[in-house]
């Protein structure tokens, strides 16, 4: 992450064939799909590709056994992960079967695993779908949704980075400017360092050259404008922190308000 954030690429590449991704390791030969790492290599290619990084055929192996594990949902975080491997591969009707298995496992289980797969796991997933398929405008909108309730998927902030990204491309690349903004203005206070100078939000500032009104509720970030969006009533800006039974209208803290400027590049 480090090099990612310096666009030092090659280095970034050559520590995922050496070091976390390494084939000929008696550990990976031994766990070749173990989850965290499925999902710690798999979030990396998703975000070189993003920056335009050739990643060359090292989506194969994961989208090889993301078809051998359809049907697995016990681990929900996993799922977008293995579902970015089979649309980068192409693999859409293998991605449609997933898809298929998840509404079949959410539907025949109770409890918590199946709810968040329900709730979570299927529009991101289906997400990642469009997103791959150029339908930009349709990734946000299933996803949208789904974004409030998105950590109970598990994964850790920098974990659930890849998927914060994939809807501000997505809404970037439609041109959905309030989702773009909305976005911003969720992961504003997830951070030490400002989103205009993180990788994988600087590009908004093409996109957004303004300043953007902060409002830091409790120490969370919230934003005027995020509370005026269509969605805010849903929770989506609320923080993963926060507990998902308080409302917009339900902010009694002591507000400050920041700012932070967005420079046009």
């Amino acid at each position: 992450m480090y090099h990612l954030e310096r666009r030092e690429f090659d280095q970034v590449l050559a520590h995922y064939d050496g070091q976390f991704r390494n084939l000929g390791s008696a550990l990976t030969q031994a766990m070749p799909d173990l989850y965290i790492d499925v999902q710690n290599a798999a979030s990396m290619l998703f975000r070189l590709q993003r920056h335009g990084v050739d990643v060359g055929d090292r989506w194969t192996e994961f989208a090889d056994k993301a078809e051998a594990r359809i049907g697995d949902c016990l681990s929900a975080f996993t799922l977008p992960h293995w579902m970015m491997a089979l649309a980068a591969t192409g693999r859409f009707q293998a991605g449609a079967r997933m898809l298929d298995a998840m509404h079949d496992f959410a539907s025949r289980n109770a409890g918590t695993a199946a709810e968040i797969v329900r709730e979570s796991g299927i529009p991101v997933c289906q997400a990642v779908l469009a997103h791959a398929r150029g339908d930009h405008a349709g990734a946000v909108a299933l996803m949208r949704p789904a974004l409030g309730a998105m950590y109970r998927m598990g994964g850790s902030h920098a974990q659930q980075d890849v998927l914060e990204q994939l809807f501000l491309d997505a809404a970037m690349k439609a041109g959905l400017e309030d989702d773009v903004r909305m976005l911003l203005e969720r992961v504003a206070g997830q951070h030490p360092v400002p989103p205009e100078r993180r990788i994988g939000q600087a590009a908004y500032r093409r996109v957004l050259g303004e300043h953007i009104e902060v409002l830091l509720v409790g120490g969370e970030a919230q934003c005027a404008h995020a509370l005026a969006h269509p969605c805010a009533h849903e929770g989506l800006l609320l923080g993963r922190e926060r507990d998902a039974t308080r409302g917009v209208h339900d902010l009694a803290e002591p507000i400050e308000r920041r700012r932070i400027h967005l420079t046009r590049s």
